[in-house]
């Protein structure tokens, strides 16, 4: 009897030190690991020179670098880049920036989005993508302050009890194929020795009229839609939303392209939302 119990409990042990190992395998393979100081010195001149070579001649700093795990070449940093414009310092942040430091060879190129550089005087070889710094860059001259400021001021008038203004931001649309346009101009304002590698200047009364920039006004719908929060009561949402751009007077609006939407509570992206196009004060319904 005793040596059956010591058999059972000998195999009990075995299992429970079999699923002990196999947690701690799969927690040092999949669990971010700490970045050494060579990696960050790494980095760092990365971005100094993989900025420079595209035509950004302001301080870049490395902000933050994050691992995502052992055994996965992809690492995700974040960094400021800085230049004085007119005597005023400007600090664009990016958002999370996936860089792999092992891969090699012009193809690892395919598929990722527009803006990407690939750095082969770097000691391995990068991928790195400027995200978010050519949309920031575009809007903080005055001309994008003054819009964004202005369609702040006149959409606010939109607002109802439960349906408040939460963000009116710019963005580059890039999904469409008259962006070769946008980086002719780029590369013209680059030639040209402008401010944030020729993006800074960019004409986006131009842009807005060609449908390649937008202006986002996106407000926080916190209307009840009772126990029937269904997909039938959301359209009803969509429905006002369309009706309150139809009545909107749109006196004082500037000509340009404006994707207006909101989001509801609990829910981290805007997904719904009408694009129009306004001009000499009337508006168009785009989608």
């Amino acid at each position: 009897m005793k040596r059956v119990i010591k058999v059972i409990v000998g195999l009990m042990l075995g299992i429970v030190g079999f699923f002990i190992v196999m947690i701690v395998g799969l927690y040092l393979l999949f669990s971010p690991r700490v970045a050494s100081r060579e990696e960050l010195i790494s980095y760092q001149m990365m971005l100094e020179q993989g900025m420079e070579s595209y035509g950004f001649t302001g301080k870049v700093e490395l902000t933050k670098f994050r691992p995502i795990a052992i055994g996965n070449p992809w690492d995700v940093l974040e960094y400021d880049y800085t230049e004085v414009i007119d005597g005023q310092s400007i600090t664009l942040q990016s958002s999370d920036t996936l860089v792999n430091n092992r891969i090699e060879g012009q193809e690892a190129l395919n598929g990722l989005l527009n803006m990407t550089v690939y750095f082969d005087d770097s000691p391995s070889g990068m991928l790195y993508q400027f995200d978010g710094i050519v949309d920031q860059a575009m809007w903080h001259q005055p001309r994008g302050k003054y819009l964004l400021n202005q369609a702040q001021q006149i959409f606010k008038l939109m607002e109802e009890k439960d349906f408040t203004l939460f963000e009116v931001d710019g963005r580059l649309e890039t999904q469409d194929e008259k962006l070769i346009k946008f980086y002719e101009k780029v590369e013209e304002n680059r030639y040209n020795g402008q401010a944030f590698a020729g993006f800074y200047d960019i004409n986006l009364d131009w842009l807005m009229e060609e449908e390649m920039a937008v202006i986002e006004v996106e407000f926080f719908n916190k209307k009840d839609l009772g126990l029937e929060n269904d997909l039938l009561e959301e359209d009803k949402l969509l429905a006002d939303l369309k009706q309150k751009v139809e009545t909107f007077d749109y006196s004082n609006v500037e000509d340009g392209t404006y994707r207006i939407g909101f989001r509801r509570p609990g829910v981290q992206s805007t997904s719904f939302f009408v694009t129009i196009k306004v001009k000499d004060h009337h508006y168009l319904f785009l989608k």
